[in-house]
């Protein structure tokens, strides 16, 4: 390899023998007599050395080494001198009339209502936005490649045709101010520069030969290094081509990626080097392994490298011509001319047609680059447009029918251009008069179209190629493009060749009249209806096209009384057609009339003979009574002309066989008596008759004139059969039809039994569903009785504290969750339904478990530090304590439905099992635990033990008592001397860690282990095993989805996630109903409600499931935080964690402190009400200093009263921080901001902790909580929660206490750094998180899609831009360039940004698209309706209707609601339930 490349760079050496500066190359070029071979020698020496390297080339060298060697001395040569300053004057000469900026795939383009000719006349962004038409009527876009900016185009436009950029006034953008600018001598040399420089593009791009270069460029010895060049197609998928290339190259995924990329974008590319037999052979592996029954191999071919090396540079050469036309309309107009001149002698066209003629031979690059050079030149300038438009129609059909052949989109196919010129009214009127477009544009249609003619000339489209046929609605739309604007003038000429061209149409409507009929189909089922998409899809596309012919018309009188006259002989052409074909038919008809009587029937064999007596049973009768009867009414429907064939068939059929039993028995022994019943009369009626006489009536009518001839035969096969029977006795006759009766009463009998018994049996079994539907609706009212209860003023017993809280029954003095007066648990008789077996159970502690469906999901909702990054993989994470910022969280939501723990487990065997035998893309992980709720179908992952509220009293006497024995000052010794005790135990032998007591009372030996116990204790609760089974399983779901690692029943962290999803749950609940402005607790939804109080009780019940030693170790660390003695070289710093974390786990875990190795005891009411209290007061006082430390110095203006208690009391106790800070926090604050600042920062830590202890406790909250009443809120939470609501007299009450915890917290090293580092503080209250800020107008959204560049993509193609509405940012989608590699996964840019900015859960806005798309994971997602609508409401999707699109805030409010209740997987779950798509898109690329 280092050879070829130390060759390689010999290569790319310019040759001594020629100058080796580019003036002294241009000076040698302008000595020699012939240009155009000097030239040619220049490249054949110069190009095959740089692009020698084609398999892995050096992009920058190979760049530099055309610009010093090629492009700068041609431009030498051009200018006469140096062209940077030529270019530089050229450029700021002014600026051109015409935009000319050609639309990329994916653009935004914008049309005028209002001023355009016709709605194809498009702008660019730019032009756009600079342009009057912004505040006019305007319509969106989004371009499919190959457009073409029409600002500077006065034909194009009404009124307002330049944009400010290209007003001819304001920057001197005359045509003489531009051609000024060129002098003669450059000029002279252009013209002799262009010729030979497209000359050598168009013979390049075209070259056929795979091995040899033209004869001119064959200066050098050949090497033997060729290239196998595999090209692309639109057959074959991504992925076939890159297995088909590893299997065929042995090479690596990655390498197959990069190959199979590459020939997307450019059309082609060199997948192996080496000698021409290596390279043939790798081409026919290609070609084995792509190739199947339904798909063509690759197209593949070996290539020569210099050949390779001179296609390749004739593309570059092409973009360099493009930009050097960019600054000058004559340089424009040379180019032009040479296009267009023939050679003299020569049978070729001229330059330009052979391109055209060639270009469905092309690759995709390749067509690209000619495009762009027909762009910035022949459409620049019109002169020009119009000698290019002729040479388009003069072989337009070459070019439609290569067009239909080929297999590359329309977009970058030449007839794609068609628009740019068949639009321009003066350029259509002048081709309709001088080369007959319109008669060249039909006549293409009704070449291309025989294949679908059926031989009465009609159009069938039966079995046709849908690709196909799309590609010839191309031709159509041309006709619509040409006749788009209607003539002002006519001229006799222009009559003429539209009359023309308009008989030419009439054709192709006579093929369409009565195409494709669809006629009755009589005696043969249709299994499969004809296909009718094709036909209805023409027709619809030549209506608008009728439409414009009739407009043309009615502009001229005279051509309007010869297009009548046409008309009138086409359609009577068409009417003499059809009255021929309707008397073939008749005739036809007629004929099988004759034919009708069928011929006798066989006989059957033994087995199957009684199959005859369906011919004679009395129901067959009465159906044939019943037509006959219908068809004697002349204007009944309730009868056909098939229905009688088939009658009068099998009338005949029955007389044919009675007579056949007649001819070979005696007539004693034929039980077939097909003519005794059809010649008994239907009934008892007077004017009842037989089928005979009906027939005798039938006869007569005129419209069975057809039919007259089958009726006579029947009546005669009666009297023949009848002629039989009489040669038998009549006695016998006469026996045998009383037996016949006789047998019919019984048998009547019999079934009037049976219907008698099947009544019977249907009326038991409606009663029986009935009561089934009436339980069921006693167990829904009785279970959903809280949605009755609040919408009726029926009383009576309500089923969940909610309800209780509403009833006046409970006074506000025991409205106090905390401390020696908290108020008694309110716990009613819970009974529930189970959905999946309808069976109701008591939820008691020692019952089988009932659960609730559930969802665990990781959540960045309240993050304060989006895009943080993100752990993968959770295996060395610690969850203890969460950080300040709340960057990632774990949300438990539920859809509040229950089961039994037994029925869930059988439903979800089952899931498992149809989950085998699904073939369609899969809705859910079964391996996560994934399943949708039986019920409401929402997406969940795991199920809650429902456990009842344990009921706590409290004796006030024993309370009061207490109260004087268990200060603050007397708990925290007692606490830490159990914690010491502990840990003499636990180290066996290893110098114990005692914490160190206080100096200040608490080294008082009284202080023992067991001090803690006599505050009140009481057993532990015991619960049944079918309980802890569904604890451990959903603590261990919690675990496994929280730290995205595998499930392990026996880490120590379960608890810690279990602490830390309640926590954070109340916090996303809170964080919700405080930016709805709802009140605290009288909003909670339903499945809310259940979720939090089945949450809490199952957290109380998992420690009892886990070793008590580690949750006490665990309990150790989280007080370590609020009581310094504890501290270890782990506990984190003050200001990094959120204290609410630590409250809830440290309540949670306190109770592990009363257990013993010898018996497990738990505290009494009592002690958890004080134990409680405490550790709130204290956590909630280490909040304080959290909010103060970190206040916003930002004054605001408004000036509150500086007199208030709260103010003095936050003005002192900030100066004591001050002091133990050593200064770092200020004092000069004022003490009614502090006061507000405290207030604010604090509300939504206290409303946390209110849900918190309500619904562990069951304590009803005051009314101010239960209304939205936010006067009353702070004052009601501080008296639920037992605080003073001078939150700084907490610090009074406890000054001799706290004061070294304070102090100790103020000195901690970390804080102090904390405080210095100040752009990492969390402030509070923190920011309540919304989706961003979206512009009013769409167009701002595109303008800045269009400015979007792919970070990773030095290529000029558009992009997919997406924007995440999380964080803003604008991402690279759906392209192979920004994937990115995730535990061993590709991934898309979207999914990958999804991870990090929303732990996998995201939303995104596709901004070309106007699509909303929600995502979870790396393979889920889902569509969500934009929230843009236009002035009818509607969204646009796709851009389709193109209509001025603006924010509606009511959409986007409920996107954003759809975040923050954590209901986006629920959504992505819903969509794709109900999808019916069998493979859906791969969302993982994204």
């Amino acid at each position: 390899m280092a050879d070829e490349e130390a060759r390689g760079a010999e290569r790319m050496e310019v040759s001594p023998d020629l100058p080796q500066t580019p003036q002294r190359l241009a000076s040698w070029w302008d000595q020699q007599a012939d240009f155009h071979t000097t030239f040619l020698h220049h490249l054949a020496q110069l190009v095959p050395e740089i692009y020698f390297a084609e398999m892995d080339p050096d992009l920058e060298k190979q760049e530099e080494s055309i610009r010093t060697s090629i492009f700068t001395p041609l431009e030498w040569y051009l200018f006469g001198e140096d062209p940077d300053i030529c270019l530089e004057k050229l450029k700021h000469s002014g600026a051109f009339q015409l935009c000319g900026k050609v639309f990329k795939s994916g653009e935004t383009t914008y049309s005028c209502r209002d001023c355009a000719i016709d709605p194809t006349c498009v702008l660019c962004m730019d032009c756009f936005q600079n342009s009057v038409h912004k505040n006019h009527r305007y319509k969106m876009h989004t371009s499919t490649g190959g457009g073409f900016c029409d600002c500077g185009d006065t034909e194009a436009w009404k009124t307002g045709p330049f944009c400010i950029s290209h007003e001819p006034g304001t920057a001197g953008t005359t045509k003489e101010n531009l051609r000024c600018s060129l002098n003669e001598e450059v000029i002279a040399q252009a013209r002799k520069i262009f010729p030979s420089v497209i000359k050598y593009i168009v013979e390049m791009t075209i070259w056929e030969e795979e091995k040899e270069l033209p004869s001119e460029l064959q200066i050098r010895e050949k090497n033997e290094r060729y290239y196998c060049v595999l090209f692309n197609d639109e057959h074959h998928s991504y992925d076939h081509v890159i297995y088909s290339l590893q299997r065929a190259l042995d090479c690596e995924l990655a390498e197959a990626q990069l190959h199979t990329t590459a020939i997307d974008k450019e059309g082609r590319r060199a997948v192996k080097a080496g000698a021409f037999a290596a390279c043939q052979e790798a081409k026919e592996d290609i070609k084995s392994h792509s190739e199947n029954v339904s798909q063509h191999p690759l197209h593949v071919e070996v290539l020569h490298s210099e050949v390779m090396a001179h296609q390749k540079f004739a593309l570059r050469l092409g973009s360099w011509m493009n930009k050097i036309m960019s600054y000058s309309s004559d340089f424009r107009q040379i180019f032009c001319q040479a296009c267009l001149r023939e050679e003299p002698g020569s049978e070729n066209p001229c330059l330009i047609s052979r391109l055209m003629l060639w270009d469905a031979k092309l690759y995709k690059g390749a067509r690209k680059i000619l495009h762009e050079l027909i762009f910035s030149s022949f459409f620049m300038e019109m002169e020009y447009k119009k000698f290019f438009a002729m040479e388009f129609v003069k072989y337009y059909k070459q070019l439609q029918k290569e067009y239909i052949s080929d297999d590359h989109d329309r977009s970058i196919s030449i007839t794609a251009l068609s628009v740019q010129m068949f639009t321009v009214p003066t350029l259509a009127r002048h081709l309709i008069e001088e080369q007959n477009v319109i008669s060249v544009i039909t006549e293409t249609l009704l070449e291309v179209l025989p294949e679908y003619l059926d031989r009465n000339n009609k159009f069938n489209f039966q079995g046709y190629s849908q690709d196909k046929l799309g590609r010839v609605y191309a031709v159509i739309c041309d006709l619509k493009y040409i006749l788009i604007s209607k003539p002002t003038v006519w001229t006799e000429r222009l009559r003429i060749q539209f009359l023309e061209g308009f008989r030419s149409f009439l054709k192709i409507l006579t093929c369409m009249q009565g195409m494709e009929e669809i006629r009755r189909q009589v005696g043969q089922h249709i299994e499969v209806d004809p296909d009718w998409e094709a036909a209805i899809a023409i027709q619809m596309q030549l209506k608008n096209i009728l439409l414009m012919f009739q407009e043309w018309c009615a502009c001229d009188e005279e051509l309007l009384l010869v297009a009548y006259k046409e008309c009138h002989k086409a359609v009577m052409s068409i009417a003499r057609l059809n009255i021929c074909r309707r008397k073939r038919e008749n005739k036809k008809t007629k004929m099988k009339v004759k034919t009708l009587p069928p011929p006798p029937p066989p006989e059957f064999c033994p087995a199957f003979s009684k199959v005859v007596n369906l011919l004679n049973c009395d129901i067959m009768m009465y159906i044939l009574r019943t037509i006959f009867e219908r068809a004697l009414v002349t204007d009944s429907n309730l009868w056909t002309e098939g229905m009688l064939q088939m009658a009068f068939h099998i009338l005949a059929l029955g007389l044919l066989e009675e007579k056949q039993q007649l001819q070979k028995a005696p007539e004693e022994e034929v039980t077939f008596d097909f003519y005794h019943k059809a010649s008994r009369l239907g009934s008892s009626a007077m004017n009842a008759q037989n089928i005979q006489m009906l027939l005798e009536k039938l006869k007569g009518i005129p419209q069975l004139e057809g039919q007259k001839d089958m009726i006579t035969w029947i009546l005669q096969m009666f009297d023949t059969v009848k002629r039989l029977r009489e040669k038998s006795c009549l006695i016998v006759t006469t026996v045998s039809g009383s037996e016949s009766i006789k047998n019919d009463e019984i048998t009547h009998d019999k079934e009037k039994a049976e219907r008698k018994r099947k009544a019977e049996a249907a009326r038991l079994h409606r009663q029986k569903i009935m009561a089934q539907m009436s339980a069921l609706q006693k167990n829904f009212i009785e279970t959903h009785k809280l949605m009755y209860d609040s919408t009726s003023e029926m009383s009576g017993k309500e089923d969940s504290i909610m309800e209780e809280e509403s009833t006046p029954a409970v006074s506000d003095y025991s409205r106090i969750a905390l401390g020696p007066k908290r108020g008694p648990s309110v716990i009613e008789k819970e009974v529930l339904t189970c959905i999946l077996c309808q069976e109701e159970q008591e939820v008691k502690i020692e019952n089988n478990a009932m659960v609730l469906s559930a969802c665990v999901q990781k959540s960045t909702a309240l993050t304060q530090h989006r895009g943080k990054p993100i752990e993968f993989s959770g295996e060395s994470l610690d969850p203890l304590f969460m950080d300040a910022d709340l960057a990632y969280g774990t949300y438990t939501g539920s859809c509040g439905h229950v089961m039994h723990a037994v029925c869930w487990q059988k439903y979800f065997e089952a899931v498992q099992l149809s989950f085998q035998q699904r073939i369609h893309v899969d809705l859910f992980d079964l391996e996560s635990g994934e399943y949708l709720c039986p019920l409401c179908k929402s997406l969940c992952n795991t199920v809650i033990p429902i456990i009842p509220l344990q009921p706590r009293t409290i004796n006030s006497e024993n309370a009061e008592a207490l109260a004087q024995l268990l200060t603050l000052a007397r708990w925290i010794p007692t606490v830490l001397a159990r914690i010491s005790g502990y840990n003499i135990k636990h180290t066996k032998g290893e110098k114990p860690t005692i914490p160190v007591l206080f100096d200040q009372g608490m080294g008082d030996s009284t202080f023992e282990f067991h001090s803690i116990l006599s505050y009140g204790i009481q057993p532990s609760i015991k619960y049944s095993n079918s309980i802890k089974e569904m604890v451990i399983l959903f603590a261990t779901t919690v675990y496994r989805i929280g730290l995205k690692v595998p499930p392990d029943e026996m880490d120590p962290r379960i608890p810690m996630m279990t602490w830390s999803t309640c926590a954070f749950t109340i916090q996303a609940i809170e964080n919700l109903l405080g930016d709805e402005g709802k009140p605290l607790f009288g909003a909670l939804q339903n499945r809310q409600h259940n979720g939090l109080k089945a949450l809490m009780q199952f957290a109380i019940a998992q420690r009892s499931t886990c070793p008590q030693v580690l949750i006490q170790k665990h309990l150790i660390r989280l007080l370590s935080v609020v009581l310094p003695n504890l501290r270890s070289e782990d506990t984190p710093c003050l200001l990094s964690i959120d204290l609410f974390h630590v409250l809830v786990g440290a309540v949670l875990a306190f109770p592990s402190l009363y257990w013993d190795d010898t018996v497990d005891l738990q505290p009494s009411s009592i002690s958890s009400s004080y134990n409680n209290l405490y550790l709130f007061h204290l956590i909630t006082m280490a909040h304080m200093l959290q909010i103060l430390l970190t206040i916003d110095t930002g004054l605001p203006t408004t000036q509150v009263q500086e007199d208030s208690e709260e103010a003095h009391s936050a003005s002192s106790f900030m100066a004591e921080v001050s002091r133990y800070t050593s200064g770092c926090i200020g004092c000069d604050i004022p003490g009614w901001y502090l006061w507000v600042s405290l207030k604010n920062g604090i509300t939504p830590y206290l409303r946390c902790a209110a849900l918190f202890f309500h619904y562990l406790l069951g304590i009803t909250p005051p009314e101010d909580l239960l209304t939205n009443s936010a006067e009353g809120e702070y004052s009601a939470l501080c008296n639920y929660l037992s605080l003073p609501t001078n939150l700084f007299l907490l610090f009074q009450e406890y000054w001799h206490t706290v004061k070294p915890l304070l102090q100790r917290w103020c000195a901690d090293p970390a804080l102090l750094n904390c405080l210095k580092e100040n752009s990492t503080i969390v402030r509070y209250p923190r920011i309540r998180n919304s989706l961003i800020a979206l512009p009013d107008d769409y167009s701002c959204l595109l303008n800045q899609a269009s400015h979007f560049r792919c970070p990773r993509s030095a290529d000029d193609e558009r992009k997919n831009p997406v924007l995440c509405l999380f964080c803003g940012a604008i991402l690279c989608s759906q392209n192979i360039c920004c994937q990115e590699t995730v535990n061993g996964e590709e991934v898309g840019a979207c999914i990958f940004h999804a991870l990090h900015c929303g732990a996998g859960v995201c939303i995104f806005l596709k901004i070309r698209e106007c699509r909303v798309v929600l995502v979870e994971g790396k393979a889920r997602g889902c569509a969500y309706p934009a929230p843009y609508l236009d002035e009818y409401g509607e969204t646009d999707p796709g851009l389709k209707r193109g209509n001025p699109l603006h924010l509606s805030h009511e959409r986007y409010r409920k996107l954003h609601l759809v975040w923050q209740q954590h209901c986006i997987i629920e959504e992505i779950a819903r969509s794709q339930e109900t999808s019916q798509t069998l493979f859906g898109f791969n969302w993982q690329s994204l």
